[in-house]
């Protein structure tokens, strides 16, 4: 019988999932072990090794990566399943603890089934914004990451339409804005401290960049509209 909660933080790579999890983190949820530095995130990823290393296995198994995930849902086989076990044994004496890892999205149904009382929380950023980290970072097109942007975005807003409602913060907007919605965030989910300082503004990119006219572009701002009004719903069941 699992006795503690659980968070898992929701959202698409270079979206703000670092800067939520560590805000969480300050705030009171544990999550142990994690990345706390890395060469394009000054204050690390926040995300646990061993997730990671599930995940992509997982992702692996299944014919695909974190930059290219399959469609179909995902085959989990029993060493998954007995990682997944190790895993959550290792929380179970916290009483609420959370995790971060971006590939979570398309491994979500094994992790609400194994956690019923599983509580999400999602995030999302301008496409966009998005695409021009991942093109200086990863060496893509504009199409190819618009389509990741896509891929990963919808899956959120299915979850967040079939799964929901549960909290979506946005993170595009301006660091007061941003600053607002953590501070609400942690209020609903009675983590004990409201001092935060983690999120740093100054490290994000904030003018939206031109992207060539396409049609993933345009089907990404689409979503990104969809994924604003999951969000006001969010707001609006939680008032």
């Amino acid at each position: 019988m699992i006795k503690n909660r659980t968070i898992a933080v929701l959202g698409m790579h270079r979206s703000g999932t670092s800067a939520l999890t560590g805000s969480l983190e300050q705030a009171g949820l544990y999550i142990g072990e994690t990345n706390q530095q890395s060469e394009d995130n000054l204050k690390g990823n926040r995300e646990s090794h061993a997730i990671m290393t599930l995940h992509d296995d997982l992702l692996a198994r299944n014919g695909g990566a974190w930059d290219q995930p399959p469609v179909r849902n995902l085959r989990w086989n029993p060493v998954h399943r007995a990682l997944l076990a190790s895993i959550i044994q290792n929380f179970e004496t916290e009483p609420v603890w959370g995790f971060k890892d971006p590939r979570t999205l398309f491994a979500s149904d094994i992790w609400l089934k194994t956690i019923p009382t599983l509580e999400l929380v999602g995030i999302f950023r301008h496409p966009f914004l998005v695409a021009d980290s991942l093109i200086r970072r990863n060496d893509m097109s504009p199409e190819e990451a618009l389509d990741l942007w896509f891929i990963y975005n919808i899956k959120l807003a299915w979850l967040a339409r079939n799964k929901g409602p549960f909290p979506m913060l946005e993170f595009s907007v301006d660091p007061d804005d941003f600053n607002d919605q953590l501070q609400s965030l942690i209020k609903s989910l009675k983590l004990p401290s409201t001092h935060l300082d983690f999120f740093d503004g100054s490290l994000r990119q904030q003018a939206i960049p031109k992207m060539p006219s396409c049609a993933i572009a345009n089907r990404s701002l689409a979503l990104y509209e969809s994924l604003k009004e999951l969000r006001t719903e969010s707001i609006r069941q939680a008032a």
